[in-house]
């Protein structure tokens, strides 16, 4: 998680960070046929060719024909169609822990399923995860994801993202242009590579006072990797699961610098939270993890 806002504050690292948020047959046949000696009335078959002899009888236990490849697998199976449903329910808690400070302890962080919403001109489904930030940054976070299930990928429209503190509260619309795809059936190792823009727009509203008017835009160029890692088994405090590995790695530079933000999600591909994020890290930068310890999930 990045610092929290102050009112004039560059916001470039923080809007990159955003953007990262942070995945075959063979065939044979056979034949016969034989005659006898003599001449016969009315010949049922042709003439050996191999001087005379009868043919040698097929054998007994004909050879098996190759057996088809096993399939690839691929990282289907954790995505689960019912979340992008109607009627749905997903609610999660999860500890935020400090990889490099964890004496710090964890701060509950935690995420609900919202339906579907407007947003950059589509209706995507919205989940938000929210911290009370006594912990991390001592600023209460509020980040709300746009997603869709379409034609085979997973399609990320943009966030809305606020901070809020003594100050006040600042919130940045963030929208994908194109929107991010990722396929659904990625391969392990397969890496999806996307272009794009990120768009964002800040609204700061000072504690107790009214919005104030919009910032300007701010438009940043984009690389985003998707890297689907394989599956492992996962132990966590909801139990053991064969769990899908997902990497992304967002990049910029502008400015004259380069920002590379890197995430880890996991998850299950088997069980009663398949499809659901059950452990998820930062890897660069200002280091969290996030466990699970408490998940409520009704799929439809």
């Amino acid at each position: 998680m990045e610092p929290k806002y102050r009112e004039g504050m560059p916001r470039l690292r923080t809007l990159v960070a955003l953007a990262a948020v942070a995945v075959a047959a063979a065939g044979c046949g056979g034949g016969g046929g034989g005659g006898g000696g003599g001449l016969p009335l009315l010949p049922s078959a042709p003439p050996p060719s191999n001087g005379g002899n009868p043919p040698a009888p097929p054998p007994s236990n004909p050879p098996p024909s190759n057996p088809p490849a096993p399939e690839t697998p691929t990282a289907a199976a954790c995505t689960n169609e019912a979340d992008f449903r109607a009627g749905t329910v997903l609610e999660a808690e999860f500890n935020r822990n400090l990889i490099l400070e964890p004496a710090l302890g964890a701060e509950k962080v935690y995420y609900k399923l919202e339906g579907r919403q407007s947003f950059a001109g589509a209706n995507p489904i919205a989940i938000t995860s929210k911290s009370n930030g006594e912990i991390v940054e001592k600023a209460v976070f509020s980040d709300t994801e746009f997603s869709d299930l379409i034609d085979g990928n997973v399609v990320y429209y943009g966030r809305r993202f606020t901070f809020s503190d003594s100050l006040g509260s600042r919130t940045d619309t963030i929208v994908y242009d194109p929107p991010l795809r990722r396929p659904v059936n990625m391969k392990k190792d397969e890496v999806v590579t996307r272009s794009y823009r990120l768009k964002a727009t800040s609204v700061f509203t000072p504690l107790g006072g009214t919005p104030n008017p919009p910032d300007p835009e701010q438009i940043l160029d984009l690389t985003t990797e998707f890297t689907f890692g394989g599956t492992h088994t996962l132990s966590t405090t909801l139990g053991s699961y064969e769990t899908c590995m997902f990497y992304e790695s967002t990049k910029t530079t502008t400015e004259g610098k380069s920002y590379d933000r890197r995430f880890k999600y996991e998850i299950p591909a088997e069980g009663p939270y398949r499809g659901q994020v059950v452990n998820r890290s930062s890897l660069g930068g200002f280091a969290w993890q996030d466990i699970v310890v408490k998940l409520t999930y009704t799929p439809k």
